[in-house]
């Protein structure tokens, strides 16, 4: 699990310094490698506050990156990335707080293979965002808010629901 959560590091540091050096913003490349730089050496040394530090800041660091123009698909990457290293660091530490010594190999495997099938359809989800585009006038916009309010406030309900029985 650990060579997972480094790979996935690695690839997230790489695609974000390339979206950023490839449009030439070199300051910026050299900040992502020094903040990967503390990422990778907190995940060598089990830092455990170090994932939801790693996690805002290259959110932070992608979404930057979208404010200065730079390639979209390069800060999607990294957005996925940054976000499956967080929850190899988070399931890697709930494993380490069960007392459970049995083989966590297939469960290890299965928790892999539902976070390739979530960051797929992440990246789908995002590439599709990024190429449809259509324009709402005000009322629909509106009417969409408030739907998005109610189901909401439905699905709220519904979750006390099943937690009280």
């Amino acid at each position: 699990m650990k060579k997972w959560r480094f790979i996935i590091t690695i690839f997230t540091i790489l695609v974000l310094i390339l979206g950023y050096s490839l449009r030439g913003q070199w300051i910026g490349a050299f900040l992502i490698l020094g903040c990967g730089l503390i990422w990778l050496a907190g995940q060598y040394w089990n830092w455990r506050w170090l994932p939801p530090v790693a996690l805002i800041t290259f959110i932070a660091l992608a979404a930057v990156g979208v404010w200065l123009e730079l390639y979209i698909i390069w800060m999607l990457l990294a957005v996925i990335g940054t976000l499956a290293a967080w929850d190899l660091a988070r399931f890697s530490e709930r494993l380490a707080q069960t007392n459970n010594t049995a083989d966590q190999t297939p469960l290890e495997q299965l928790h892999l293979r539902r976070l390739q099938i979530t960051a797929g359809l992440g990246l789908l989800l995002g590439v599709a965002a990024t190429a449809i585009q259509f324009q709402l006038n005000l009322a629909l916009a509106a009417l969409l808010s408030l739907l998005m309010v109610i189901s909401l406030s439905w699905s709220i309900r519904l979750i006390q629901r099943l937690s009280e029985k």
